[in-house]
């Protein structure tokens, strides 16, 4: 559900993933640091104006 708000409103914030999904913004900030941890997602830019980028599946020895 989460992956899904994000992949759908990449310039959403945590509150208003939290709004989307009807999950509290804690839940989402733990679900966006595994997602990120996982490498399955990536913020690129500024808390305020930045963006959710899903990160493309290629070899460990390719990545950045």
């Amino acid at each position: 559900m989460i992956l899904a708000a994000i992949r759908n409103n990449p310039g959403f914030s945590r509150e208003k993933i939290a709004n989307e999904v009807g999950k509290s913004r804690s839940t989402v900030t733990r679900a966006i640091s595994e997602l990120t941890k996982k490498n399955i997602i990536r913020r690129v830019g500024s808390d305020k104006t930045g963006r959710w980028i899903m990160v493309e599946n290629t070899p460990k020895n390719e990545k950045e």
